[in-house]
């Protein structure tokens, strides 16, 4: 899922290049992977505390007939969010600093399909609750 948006990939937040990845993304530059995930930073503004993007692949055009049939893509986007939200759980309880930047932050998980050009977003969800499918 990674894209030519992810300034910095690491594997994971015992990668030794994962404060550089964070200062990134503490910072709003730019776009970092984590693993499957991308996650990007929007800065607050007087009206927002920010916002942390964290998009979990959708590995079917969703737009397209010839993938799985919208029940079969329901669970796979349920299970897409469940380790998404799991390994932002883990690097929360693995890095304080990270725990912080997630506290402070509207978190919004987002169900995306990348088509080489760009991302379609498919669907999005909270910390906690199910999945809003976009039209």
């Amino acid at each position: 899922m990674v894209g030519s948006r992810v300034s910095m990939q690491v594997n994971d937040v015992t990668d030794s290049r994962w404060p550089a990845a964070l200062d990134l993304l503490d910072s709003g530059e730019t776009w970092i992977g984590l693993g499957d995930l991308v996650l990007c930073c929007d800065l607050a503004t007087e009206r927002t505390r920010g916002r942390l993007h964290v998009e979990f692949p959708c590995r079917f055009d969703p737009l397209r007939g010839d993938g799985p049939a919208p029940d079969r893509l329901g669970h796979v986007a349920t299970a897409g969010l469940a380790r998404a939200r799991e390994l932002i759980g883990t690097a929360c309880d693995v890095d304080p600093r990270f725990a912080t930047l997630v506290a402070r932050s509207d978190v919004l998980y987002e169900f995306v399909h990348d088509y080489g050009m760009g991302t379609l977003l498919v669907a999005t969800a909270r910390p906690e609750g199910p999945l809003t499918w976009k039209q």
